[in-house]
C-alpha cells in the first residue's frame, strides 16, 4: 500500500518536491523564511507549551454569589482618569455606560487608584506592576480576570464601542471569550477586550486568575505579550476544563474588529449599516488616528452618526463574512 502511494506521490509532485515537503512538515525547525504570521505562531506553540507548568485547576465557588452587589456590573479601566483620556475613549466609555443601564447593569469606571478598592490579587503582584515589572496591559489582563471571577460582570476593554444592547446569549453564558474562527491562522483562540461571566465564582476564570497569578509570583518577565490568550488556550486543552471552553457560544471576534479597521476610512453608511448588522460590539484603537479628516468612519463615531439609530444591535452575523 505504501508502494502504491509513494509511486502515485512521484508521479504526481516529483522526487524534489516529495522531499522538500517532508522537510517542512517533519522537521522540528521549520524553514518559513520571511512568513512573519508563521513565525510567531511558532513561537506562541512553544511558548504555549511552556506555560502549562503554571496552570492551576480550580473549582467551581458558588458561595461568591451570596450578597454579591456587582453581579450585573460592566467593568472599565482608564488607569489615568477619564478626563485625561482620549476622545474616542470618552465616547466609548460614555456609549458603555448609557448601554449598561439600558440592559439593567450598573457600570463601574476604574483608574489606576479606585482599582485597589476591587481587584483581589496578591500585594507581590501589585508591586510587580507598580515597579514596572509588570505592564500596564499585562496587570489590567490580570485585573479583569480577577474581577469576573471575584463578582461576575462584564468586562469591556476602554476602547470598545457598543452600538447597542449586548447580545442575550452572551449575556446568559457562564462564560463567554469572543473567539477566532476556525479559518484564523492564530494560536491564541480568544480576545480578552470583551469578557462575560454571568455569575462569581466561574470555574474556567477562577483557574485563569489563579494560572495567572502562579507566573508572575514566579516570573518578572513575560514569555509573550499575548500571555493571558495563551493560558486560556492552554486550559482549554486540559481535561478538566475543555469541555467547559467547548460550551462557550460562539461569537467570531472577526465582526467586533471590522469597524476599528476602518477608522481612518471616508465615512460609508451602507458599509457601517454592515457592520453594525453584525456586532453590536466593537473593538476600536485610538491610536494613529488622522485628526486631519473630517468625513472619517472615526469623525463619525464622534459626532453620533454609529449609534443604535444606524442598525445595530442584530447580532446575526455570527462566523465570517465570505
Amino acid at each position: 500500500m505504501i508502494f502504491e502511494k509513494l509511486k502515485r506521490w512521484r508521479k504526481q509532485y516529483g522526487i524534489k518536491n516529495i522531499l522538500l515537503q517532508g522537510a517542512y512538515f517533519l522537521l522540528p525547525v521549520i524553514p518559513v523564511d520571511s512568513n512573519r504570521l508563521l513565525r510567531i505562531m511558532n513561537w506562541q506553540l512553544r511558548a504555549r507549551k511552556r506555560l502549562k507548568k503554571y496552570l492551576v485547576i480550580r473549582q467551581r465557588d458558588d458561595s461568591l454569589e451570596e450578597n454579591n452587589p456587582f453581579r450585573k456590573t460592566v467593568w472599565c479601566l482608564w488607569y489615568q482618569g477619564i478626563e485625561n483620556a482620549p476622545a474616542i475613549v470618552r465616547h466609548c466609555v460614555s456609549r458603555a455606560e448609557r448601554y449598561a443601564g439600558e440592559m439593567g447593569y450598573q457600570f463601574v469606571l476604574l483608574d489606576r487608584e479606585s482599582m485597589k478598592k476591587y481587584v483581589e490579587i496578591p500585594q507581590p503582584i501589585w508591586d510587580k506592576w507598580e515597579s514596572g515589572k509588570i505592564t500596564d496591559a499585562n496587570f489590567s489582563d490580570v485585573c479583569r480576570v480577577a474581577l469576573l471571577a471575584q463578582y461576575g460582570g462584564i468586562w469591556l476593554d476602554s476602547t470598545v464601542l457598543l452600538t447597542g444592547k449586548i447580545d442575550p446569549e452572551i449575556l446568559d453564558a457562564d462564560v463567554f471569550f469572543f473567539q477566532a474562527s476556525f479559518m484564523d491562522m492564530t494560536v491564541t483562540k480568544i480576545s480578552s477586550w470583551f469578557i462575560c461571566a454571568k455569575s462569581a465564582g466561574n470555574r474556567f476564570l477562577f483557574s485563569l486568575r489563579d494560572s495567572l497569578i502562579n507566573y508572575w509570583e514566579a516570573r518578572d518577565t513575560v514569555e509573550d505579550k499575548f500571555l493571558c490568550h495563551m493560558i486560556v488556550a492552554a486550559l482549554s486543552e486540559t481535561e478538566e476544563l475543555r469541555e467547559e471552553f467547548e460550551k462557550i457560544p460562539f461569537f467570531s471576534n472577526t465582526h467586533p474588529s471590522l469597524m476599528g479597521m476602518c477608522l481612518n476610512d471616508p465615512y460609508d453608511e451602507k458599509k457601517i449599516r454592515h457592520i453594525l448588522k453584525c456586532s453590536s460590539v466593537h473593538k476600536l484603537t485610538y491610536k494613529n488616528l488622522d485628526e486631519s479628516m473630517e468625513n472619517s468612519v472615526y469623525k463619525a463615531i464622534l459626532d453620533g452618526k454609529v449609534d443604535a439609530s444606524e442598525g445595530a444591535g442584530d447580532s446575526g452575523c455570527v462566523g465570517n463574512i465570505q
